[in-house]
């Protein structure tokens, strides 16, 4: 569905077009795939919390895809000049299964082409005017500030909790949960448990979110946009290919991508690895951070945090 419609389509001059993207879906990473489209250029200005460094060229360095998790945004310019009238159809090449990373037909399945990896149908017509927009390769976009250095960083869990029954030949996670890491060791918690993430009003803090289980998760912070710092491997088992506790890191870093320049409010944090975020903590009160897939968050998967003191009426 797009904007409540089943099978949708716009109508769609050849010239540019801004598009604002949001994965509402409940569990699924999408790759929107631009490919079957001849002629399009997409570019990526935009995304939760404004914009990009610099314009990010979707089409020339992405191979025409776009991954976007559950609640992230994406502010596209798309470019229909050069394609010729008919109908194309926007495509989804995301797995229909839980989403751990990876390339599509190299490390897993894509969407059913007929059904799920169709999202939107684009009906290009003649044109009806001239296009007065500025190409998006020469756009310059406004400066971003970065946040002050941190002064507090905070090794976070996301975590399954599995159970055997060998009566029904079950062996699986059963419960979805996020804790910290104590001395290097995951130290799982519940919603009910106390504030443990209590950040001074004011103060700036990288929060690491180390994924000890088999998907990727979208990990969203209420009341804050951060910067995505980076990402780095950690050390798995040999024979369960778990990450060995306490945690161990391979000394292999990745850069924030292209995309997540700026500040944004979710981020996909992939398994074996440690995602670290750089956010300014300024409004007191109680909120939460938790993964975006709908039956995690439901599930032990979301955790309340605090900013500042205990203020009058915030629940215990």
């Amino acid at each position: 569905m797009v904007n409540g419609n089943t099978w949708p389509y716009l109508n769609v001059e050849p010239r540019r077009y801004r598009l604002r993207i949001l994965n509402g879906c409940q569990s699924r990473f999408l790759i929107l795939d631009f490919s079957n489209i001849p002629g399009v250029e997409v570019w990526q200005i935009g995304n939760e919390g404004g914009f990009l460094a610099a314009p990010v060229n979707i089409t020339a360095d992405h191979s025409n895809r776009l991954l976007i998790a559950l609640a992230e945004r994406a502010d596209l310019i798309v470019d229909f000049t050069h394609v010729p009238q008919g109908n194309f159809v926007l495509g989804n090449v995301g797995p229909d299964e839980p989403f751990g990373g990876g390339v599509p037909n190299v490390d897993f399945d894509p969407a059913d082409a007929n059904s799920t990896g169709q999202v939107l149908e684009f009906r290009v017509g003649p044109a009806l005017g001239l296009d007065p927009t500025t190409p998006p390769e020469f756009l310059t976009l406004p400066s971003i500030a970065p946040l002050p250095a941190e002064t507090v960083t905070r090794p976070l869990a996301l975590l399954e909790k599995g159970e055997v029954i060998p009566e029904i030949s079950f062996d699986g996670p059963t419960e979805a949960l996020l804790g910290v890491v104590d001395d290097g060791n995951a130290m799982h918690k519940k919603w009910a448990d106390d504030v443990s993430e209590n950040p001074a009003v004011g103060t700036t803090e990288v929060w690491e979110f180390f994924n000890f289980t088999a998907d990727a998760h979208p990990m969203h912070v209420h009341e804050v946009a951060f910067e995505v710092v980076n990402r780095e491997g950690l050390v798995l088992d040999d024979e369960s290919e778990e990450p060995l506790q306490p945690v161990q890191l391979t000394g292999e870093v990745r850069p924030a991508e292209p995309w997540e320049t700026g500040f944004k409010d979710t981020v996909i944090a992939y398994p074996g690895e440690v995602t670290r975020v750089r956010a300014k903590f300024d409004t007191p009160g109680q909120f939460v951070w938790h993964c975006h897939i709908v039956e995690h968050e439901d599930n032990e998967m979301m955790r309340p945090y605090r900013i500042g003191p205990v203020q009058p009426g915030q629940p215990d």
